[in-house]
């Protein structure tokens, strides 16, 4: 009669990850840190993302384009693999793009602004004011 005794140790790993941020304006830089646990090596998919995939434990990734996209973490060991894909996890806007008209009305001056992909603002007039509404007078 034949027998053998096989010890099996090791955890499959538990793939995780956590970043800088998962959202803001193009362009947008993430540093990406991974959380796996008993993992030997990593790999990462990042669509839309400068580089597009990455074997690095904490990748620096670039979003250049507006849009919603997936992040991708598979770790590995000797006793196999796990993955995990957050869907549209990182949200990229378009750039603010600054515009505006002005209108003179004897001493006032109104300005209008045509601004798009916005959320606050910031003006200054050249004489030392400054103002955060959105279509401020002077």
């Amino acid at each position: 009669m034949f027998s053998e005794t096989i010890v099996i140790d090791e955890d499959l790993p538990i793939s995780d990850f956590d970043a800088n941020a998962n959202e803001g304006c193009a362009p947008l830089t993430i540093q990406f840190t991974s959380q796996a646990i008993n993992a030997d090596s990593l790999w990462w998919e990042f669509p839309g993302g400068n580089p597009g995939s990455s074997s690095d434990s904490n990748p620096l990734v670039e979003y250049d384009m507006p849009g919603a996209y997936n992040v991708t973490l598979i770790a590995f060991n000797t006793a196999g693999s796990a993955s995990l894909t957050r869907s549209s996890w990182v949200v990229i806007q378009p750039a603010p793009e600054a515009a505006f008209e002005s209108a003179i009305d004897e001493v006032t001056v109104q300005f209008t602004n045509n601004s798009a992909h916005t959320a606050t603002y910031f003006w200054t007039f050249g004489d030392g004011s400054t103002s955060d509404e959105q279509s401020p007078h002077s």
